[in-house]
């Protein structure tokens, strides 16, 4: 029963995204989020204008959290120093 109730709890800590802007480096990553279930994140639009978080830079979304490049995404070049 311990076993079951610590594997539920990772897996519920793996699975939660910050429900407000303060989660995010970039407002692609949040926009991405949003995208992903507008009813759930629709706090991440404060204006409720369709963009989200639009105080954070523009940035880039981890690819765990999307699966298609949100409008406005620009191509980058990564640099290794």
């Amino acid at each position: 029963m311990v076993l079951v109730w610590v594997l539920w709890s990772a897996w519920a800590a793996t699975t939660a995204q910050t429900i407000d802007c303060n989660g995010y480096d970039s407002q692609i990553w949040a926009q991405s989020v949003l995208v992903s279930d507008p009813t759930r994140y629709a706090a991440l639009d404060l204006d409720d204008n369709g963009r989200d978080c639009e105080d954070l830079p523009p940035g880039a979304a981890p690819a765990r959290w999307t699966d298609e490049i949100p409008d406005g995404a620009e191509l980058t070049t990564l640099r290794l120093s």
